[in-house]
């Protein structure tokens, strides 16, 4: 909407030949032109608050904090205020329509599309973002080759991880069907799956890191990672979300 709003206006005053009129007369182009633009970001913003302020009635009846709706809309409106510095600074170099749309939507492109998307298949190549299917296959893999480990084996590791009950030891520990065999292989199985979860949440965290370092590079993914943050649904909640329901799981596996 920026760029069909801010494309034409240079050559607009020189089809209709203002730009001579002002200058025999002493004015100013460039203010006229200022003045337009500033008007058409007035727009936007009243625009964008009202969208603002229907979604947030819209929204679930949930605890609303009245200071994350003014950062939202303060994001917007800097979001607005880019864009509209990049129009200005292409209006002013006085091409024609056609080169100016060609080169906003060039812009544009560029910067939501062809650079987030290389930005992307970097950390991708630079460090994956695990699979939580693949930790789930590891986790059952850990399940059935911690329950085909030998009793006694199981035994002394629990002891080993458990000093406080090594008194406690007797020699009816390793029985195939005792207690104590279960307590073991739960035990042993509890903290082979934490390791994997850790794993798996450091490998997220490091995918995490790279693309807020990338983030840095475009101000149109920055602004988006702004709002996700304001709205609590960026990557790191999602992370935090998938950890809470991997250790679910893993207590769904000992029970």
């Amino acid at each position: 909407m920026i760029i069909v709003l801010s494309y034409d206006l240079f050559a607009r005053e020189k089809e209709q030949q203002t730009d001579r009129l002002l200058h025999l007369h002493g004015g100013s182009l460039r203010r006229i032109l200022f003045y337009k633009l500033l008007f058409r970001l007035g727009l936007l913003w009243l625009l964008l608050m009202t969208f603002n302020g229907i979604g947030l009635m819209m929204a679930p009846p949930i605890p609303k904090d009245g200071v994350d709706f003014l950062l939202w809309n303060l994001a917007t409106l800097i979001y607005l205020l880019f864009w509209f510095v990049l129009a200005w600074m292409v209006v002013l170099r006085g091409s024609s329509s056609r080169k100016s749309v060609l080169l906003l939507m060039g812009i544009w492109l560029g910067l939501t599309i062809v650079l987030p998307a290389l930005c992307n298949r970097l950390v991708a190549l630079k460090q994956p973002l695990p699979l939580r299917t693949e930790l789930v296959s590891k986790q059952r893999a850990t399940m059935l080759e911690t329950w085909e480990m030998p009793i006694p084996q199981i035994v002394e590791q629990f002891y080993n991880n458990n000093l406080q009950y090594v008194p406690l030891r007797r020699p009816t520990d390793t029985a195939q069907y005792g207690n104590k065999r279960f307590v073991a292989y739960y035990d042993l199985l509890g903290r082979r799956m934490d390791k994997n979860i850790r794993a798996y949440q450091q490998e997220a965290q490091l995918h995490q890191r790279w693309l807020d370092r990338t983030s840095w590079l475009n101000p149109v993914t920055q602004m988006q990672s702004l709002l996700n943050e304001i709205a609590q649904t960026g990557l790191g909640d999602y992370l935090h979300y998938q950890g809470m329901s991997l250790d679910f799981s893993t207590a769904g596996y000992c029970i």
